[in-house]
């Protein structure tokens, strides 16, 4: 036992030293680039075993609950094996192996840390103590950068924070009534999410090399130009709606008490559960509400991920309900598949293609002048939604429709069981 102790305090400590962050933070960041950040393709080897490492990680070694693959889920079968040869691997073991497997298999994860790294070292600069002497010299070319980083950080903050400082109050309030403390606490969560949230968006969307690496600079200064960028529809509006104003970004945040969230929505009843079979793709319709300015929703799921975005419709509904369509394809709901070039580029059904959830491949909208326009809120990427709930919220542009899609279009043979709630805020 105690030389078990000893080889886990190694790892954690060749983690501390490596990457500068404790165990636990840097298996985050890890799982956050392997998913979201992540271009290149990795072999397949390598996806089971960091598959399989998530799961001993979330559930310790497997059991016969899990061991429930079918004989035709080769993936899953595959990963079950995987998982099954960790044996008694402890949590920190894994977590570790799971980090050293992202570092070698993605070699821009190190770059990645270290922009963090530089974030949060510049948030620690702050509320430094400034020396005497120090002051005393002229700034250097280098202190002078930092400043404007700083500068940019917190414009970039400001400028979210007046933005949804409305939809995060009206959530606190829903969340704990009556708890002033908690709600201010919950509120400064929640932009805080907001901000990593954005600032993750901006890496992902906006990096100009094939690596997909931005300094932290770089990201802050795209970051205030992308504020300054405005996305007002080109196209004529119709009839009964004004020309289409700007669309502003969601706020996402996530919650951890996902048991508590699903029994409460049981309780509520079945509207709020629905099954999205293999292969399917679920939109649930949400329109305006005549006395409402923000919609949030809430969502999680058993067991396994799904796909989730948020669109918006320029319409004006006959009502409020709430509506839910099923889809065999997202060919119904004005999707397309991505362009000829990008499927030979990609091998036609290669993981990270078109189709590929997970890959966040842009996807080309069919332009049907007979149909109201969609403008994208949030693009479709698969969510950990069994781990945690995901949340979010968004400030009405106008009347229309909100179209929330769950997509479980690339599962094969699993059924998904999905928990949601939507509601609105004056």
């Amino acid at each position: 036992m105690a030389d078990e102790n000893h080889v886990r305090l190694s790892e954690v400590q060749l983690i501390q030293s490596e990457f500068g962050y404790p165990l636990e933070e840097v298996h985050k960041l890890a799982v956050q680039y392997y998913k979201k950040e992540q271009q290149d393709p990795v072999a397949y080897e390598d996806r089971i075993k960091l598959m399989s490492l998530s799961k001993q990680i979330q559930h310790g070694p497997i059991t016969d609950e899990f061991d429930n693959a079918g004989w035709l889920d080769i993936t899953g079968n595959d990963v079950n094996k995987a998982w099954r040869e960790l044996g008694s691997l402890s949590r920190d073991e894994a977590m570790a192996s799971f980090v050293f497997l992202v570092d070698r298999v993605c070699p821009p994860f190190k770059g990645f840390i270290a922009d963090k790294k530089a974030i949060k070292d510049a948030e620690l600069k702050e509320f430094a103590p400034q020396v005497t002497e120090q002051s005393a010299q002229p700034p250097s070319l280098q202190q002078v950068d930092q400043r404007l980083f700083e500068d940019q950080r917190k414009q970039i903050q400001d400028a979210l924070n007046a933005q949804t400082f409305h939809q995060f109050s009206a959530y606190a309030q829903e969340q704990f009534p009556g708890q002033p403390e908690q709600q201010t606490t919950l509120i400064r969560q929640l932009q805080e999410q907001h901000y990593q949230q954005y600032m993750s968006q901006v890496y992902a969307q906006q990096s100009p090399n094939p690596n997909g690496e931005l300094s932290a600079e770089e990201a802050h200064q795209q970051a205030i130009r992308r504020d300054d960028d405005s996305d007002v529809s080109d196209d004529e509006a119709g009839e009964d709606l004004p020309s289409n104003p700007a669309i502003s970004p969601a706020s996402l945040w996530n919650r951890q008490d996902i048991n508590e969230f699903k029994a409460n929505i049981k309780k509520d009843g079945t509207e709020g559960i629905i099954k999205v079979g293999h292969g399917e793709t679920v939109t649930v319709r949400v329109p305006t509400h005549e006395n409402g300015s923000c919609l949030f929703w809430e969502f999680a799921t058993d067991h396994y991920d799904i796909g989730f975005g948020v669109y918006f419709e320029w319409t004006v509904a006959d009502s409020n309900q709430v509506s839910v369509h099923v889809s065999e394809s997202d060919d119904e709901e004005d999707y397309d598949e991505a362009l000829e070039g990008e499927q030979a580029d990609n091998g036609g059904g290669a993981p990270g293609g078109p189709g590929d959830v997970e890959s966040g491949a842009i996807q080309a909208r069919r332009v049907d002048p007979n149909k109201p326009r969609q403008d994208e809120i949030i693009p479709v990427y698969r969510r950990d939604c069994h781990e945690e709930v995901y949340a979010g919220s968004h400030r009405y542009p106008g009347r229309g429709i909100y179209l929330l899609k769950f997509d479980n279009s690339y599962s094969l043979w699993r059924s998904k069981t999905l928990y949601y709630r939507v509601y609105y805020s004056k």
